[in-house]
């Protein structure tokens, strides 16, 4: 056992050759971290082991690379990270080999990170295989990748990334976050998440940069299982969309029984939380078993590019009625800036995401109008809306082709955060200042629980110190 030392538990400084800790406990250390490496090239060995309570740190390595090995171990309440891996390239001394594994272990209750491995530009091997990661207050697992070009067929920067096996259980961050993802052969399966909180269990981005457009990265996120879960989303999933050489499927994953919903109880413009959430067009959802009854939606567009439509074909999306799955699905006929999703075929056997037993044809056909006077989405065709009072839940996209026309005497009242574009033809008719000539747009006030009459106020949150900031001004 290695405790309670003012300094570092176990130092390791300009090393050569290797280290292994076996059968060790390393606890309530007071400096960096429980095991520092650091500087040098070499192997590093951790098995059997207990990393517990260090202040800083579990374990941080920082050197010029090499193999690390840590296994069967317990990481655990450590104030920093659980596992800190950082890439020196400037060190005079190159390693053989770039080969980060970490497997068996549980890690958890600490106050950073859980795993982080930095990005090394040159080819790389992180494999992250069959831990519990638990209650961390921030990110279980965060990887970089390195942005720089390829530089040959042989000796390159590309990483192979393997997140297998796992189980995320009560997690305060996001399970897995790999953002930007670039450079990189990923596979992501076989993991189990649940009671995770606040935010999410996987988030794959991508930046809005031009230099990395022209990096590769091809990702399949299969076989997981998401039960159980609240936050924003399950699962946040994108890369540079304008890249052609980015491919991301999710597949064969069950996203069941999760609680999704927007904390904020604001009316969503472009972002809204749902289970599966999707900002480019190279990213399939194919194959996947959704049913979260207590969400709102099941798969939200998140792209803000009403030109594409993206792939969410033979899904299970919790019904056999197509009328309900229209209205689980969060993209342009909601937002007129957002990308189409197209969802049909969609599977109907709610068990096996492999049947061949899918709704291939499209058989409802939704209305603009309604006798409720609740009106929103895409107009394709002609539509007139006559005297009376009506509400808008969504955009009123008037596509190129369409014809909305307006009589007198009709009352719009908008949501927060919708409105119209017309592509189209948009015809309002209405004069002067009376009932019934006027054509009136205005807000639908859905009720204040933190109202106040100061010029500058919050509205719409459900305390005073949340909401959309309402400033009035009195001008002469």
């Amino acid at each position: 056992m290695v405790g309670s030392n003012n300094g570092r538990g176990i130092a390791v400084e300009n090393m050569r050759s290797q280290i292994l800790v076996e059968d060790s406990t390393v606890r309530e250390n007071s400096h960096i971290a429980g095991i520092h490496v650091l500087g040098g090239v070499g192997h590093v060995n951790v098995s059997g082991s207990h990393i517990l309570s260090n202040f800083g740190d579990g374990i941080n390595i920082t050197y010029g690379g090499g193999s690390r090995n840590i296994s069967r171990s317990e990481v655990m309440a450590n104030t920093g990270k659980g596992i800190t891996v950082w890439f020196n390239e400037s060190s005079i001394k190159l390693p053989t080999e770039q080969e980060t594994v970490v497997e068996y272990s549980e890690i958890g209750r600490n106050l950073d990170l859980g795993v982080f491995v930095g990005n090394f530009c040159a080819n790389a091997i992180v494999n992250i295989s069959g831990n519990v990661i638990r209650e961390s207050k921030k990110t279980g697992i965060e990887v970089w990748s390195c942005w720089s070009p390829m530089r040959s067929r042989t000796f390159g920067n590309l990483l192979n990334l393997q997140v297998s096996h796992n189980r995320f259980i009560g997690n305060e961050d996001f399970g897995i976050k790999l953002k930007p993802l670039v450079n990189v052969d990923g596979l992501i399966e076989h993991n189990y998440f649940t009671q995770n909180t606040v935010k999410g269990c996987l988030v794959i981005g991508g930046l809005d940069k031009k230099e990395l457009e022209i990096l590769p990265s091809m990702v399949e996120v299969s076989n997981n299982v998401f039960e159980g879960n609240s936050g924003y989303f399950v699962a946040s999933l994108g890369l540079n969309h304008f890249s052609p050489k980015q491919k991301l499927l999710f597949t064969q994953n069950f996203v069941r029984y999760n609680r999704i919903q927007d904390p904020s109880q604001l009316n969503p413009r472009s972002r809204a939380s749902a289970p599966i959430v999707i900002s480019s067009s190279n990213v399939d959802v194919f194959r996947n078993i959704l049913q979260n009854p207590d969400s709102k939606y099941e798969i939200g567009s998140q792209m803000q590019d009403q030109s594409f439509e993206l792939n969410c074909t033979f899904n299970w999306l919790g019904s056999t009625e197509e009328k309900v799955i229209y209205y689980r699905i969060f993209d342009r006929k909601d937002r007129f800036n957002l990308a189409k999703i197209n969802y049909i075929p969609f599977l109907l056997n709610p068990t096996d995401p492999n049947t061949e037993i899918a709704m291939t044809m499209p058989l409802f056909v939704p209305t603009f109008d309604n006798p409720e006077k609740v009106i929103g989405g895409e107009i394709t065709g002609r539509e007139t809306l006559t005297t009376g009072e009506y509400r808008v839940v969504r955009d009123i996209s008037v596509r190129p082709g369409g014809r909305l026309q307006i009589s007198f005497g009709v009352t719009l009242k908008f949501l927060p955060s919708v409105g119209i574009m017309v592509g189209g033809q948009f015809h309002s008719e209405g004069y002067g200042y009376g009932d019934g000539e006027m054509v009136k747009f205005t807000l639908f006030d859905l009720g204040r629980m933190n109202a106040t009459d100061g010029p500058v106020r919050l509205v719409g949150g459900k305390t005073r110190k949340d909401g959309r900031l309402q400033v009035t001004c009195a001008c002469a």
